[in-house]
């Protein structure tokens, strides 16, 4: 099952809902302290409350893999990896910007052994895209159980994207 986008209108958002957004664009608004690709992780990885969060880019020339920027345990950073994009969910974002999988993500990608390791469930992705539309990296969410609320999460992704793909055009070309 993919989702592709599911959208509510500005004034469909429960109190809650607006909060957090509203935090979100407060947060990514103001300067921030340290690596600003690992602070919006970690800031992610807690509004979000998923059991994995990662940030990474795609290896050239043939991006073929992930590098990890930051990568996130329920909040608790770990150490960055390197995966290949083949037989992953993350190579669909790679193609089509943003997948959605509510569950049995396990089932749909048998080959990908890091989703049964890490009890993955639940998946959602967003491309992160040079100035020419060109994907360059992602943003991932992965749960052990249903990532409930997608088009609020989707919507959170699409607020902090524009900051994370100009930090990582940043780094490309340093």
């Amino acid at each position: 099952m993919r989702y592709e986008f599911a959208h509510k209108i500005t004034g469909d958002w429960s109190f809650e809902e607006q909060k957090v957004i509203s935090d979100t664009i407060s947060f990514i608004s103001n300067p921030i302290a340290g690596d600003p690709v690992t602070e919006i992780g970690r800031y992610l990885s807690k509004v979000t409350g998923v059991k994995y969060l990662l940030i990474g880019k795609f290896v050239s020339p043939e991006n073929e893999k992930v590098e990890t920027i930051c990568f996130f345990s329920q909040g608790q950073q770990l150490a960055n990896i390197t995966y290949n994009l083949k037989n992953t969910p993350c190579y669909h974002v790679f193609q089509q910007h943003v997948c959605y999988y509510p569950y049995g993500v396990q089932e749909e990608f048998p080959e990908d052994a890091d989703l049964v390791i890490m009890g993955v469930n639940s998946y959602m992705g967003a491309a992160l895209k040079n100035y020419t539309g060109e994907s360059i990296g992602l943003i991932v969410l992965l749960n052990d159980s249903t990532i409930e609320n997608p088009s609020m999460l989707e919507y959170l992704l699409t607020l902090v994207s524009p900051t994370l793909e100009r930090e990582l055009v940043a780094g490309l070309s340093a």
